[in-house]
């Protein structure tokens, strides 16, 4: 297993590519990233010796980088092979950039904004100050809390418990959950998939929402832009579609 551990006070940048395994990621007091990198498999001690665990400046803060080595001309999935299990400690606030071919991602703690591109590959994270943006092949998505969110995923649900901005999320089979979402534009599109949707305590909803062959319920009134709770409150603008689904709008 190698294991490095930088200084880095100030905003702090992670950019992880890895083509198999997992990825563990979480936020500490204090200005030190560390990280701890091992890899099994078939030729893991060479794969292991030639990944890059690097730290550079960037900014007012810095950029530490763990990637596969792309020696072999096929990018960072020509490995296969190879299984990388990669855990990460930054101080809270860190931005994380993210590209796996076939491998889970999870983020405890507070980040300011993710990048994820995963293959094949669950993603979970806490909390996000910032922008969530998810692209997923295979795998599902859950995020507890995010500033705001652009989510696609082709094949697998997803679940934000809660947003205080701008929601898009795109699916092709699964069913998408947000469970409470405060104001802005809502954009939820799901080709085979329930979509259920919570309102914020407080805010107003305007709803446009259309589905092929499923039904749609709402535990609110669905007048154009009517308030849930009193007349001041931030609006929600829901547009969801569903081509083979039930879409559900409640009180979050």
């Amino acid at each position: 297993m190698r294991s490095e551990t930088f200084s880095t006070p100030g905003r702090v940048s992670l950019e992880i590519n890895i083509p198999a395994g997992d990825v563990d990621i979480e936020t500490i007091d204090g200005d030190e990233t560390a990280v701890e990198l091992e890899v099994r498999g078939r030729d893991a001690e060479e794969l292991e010796r030639d990944a890059r665990i690097e730290m550079r400046p960037r900014g007012d803060g810095f950029a530490v980088m763990v990637e596969a080595d792309q020696g072999r001309g096929f990018g960072f999935l020509r490995s296969r092979d190879g299984h990388y299990r990669v855990r990460i400690s930054t101080p809270h606030g860190a931005a994380v950039e993210a590209n796996l071919a076939s491998a889970d991602i999870s983020g405890h703690g507070r980040f300011a904004e993710i990048e994820i591109h995963v293959a094949s590959g669950d993603v979970e994270f806490d909390e996000v100050g910032g922008e969530a943006a998810v692209d997923s092949a295979s795998g599902d998505v859950q995020l507890d809390r995010v500033g705001s969110a652009k989510v696609n995923s082709a094949s697998g649900d997803v679940q934000i418990d809660q947003s205080v901005g701008p929601v898009t999320v795109n699916t092709a089979s699964g069913d998408i959950e947000l469970r409470s979402v405060a104001s802005g534009e809502i954009k939820v599109n799901s080709a085979s998939g329930d979509v259920e949707v919570g309102i914020a305590k407080g805010s107003r909803l305007y709803v446009d929402a259309q589905t092929l062959s499923g039904s749609t319920s709402s535990d609110l009134e669905l007048e154009s832009g009517a308030p849930i709770e009193g007349d001041e409150g931030p609006l929600v603008e829901l547009r969801a579609v569903s081509m083979s689904g039930d879409i559900s709008v409640k009180r979050a």
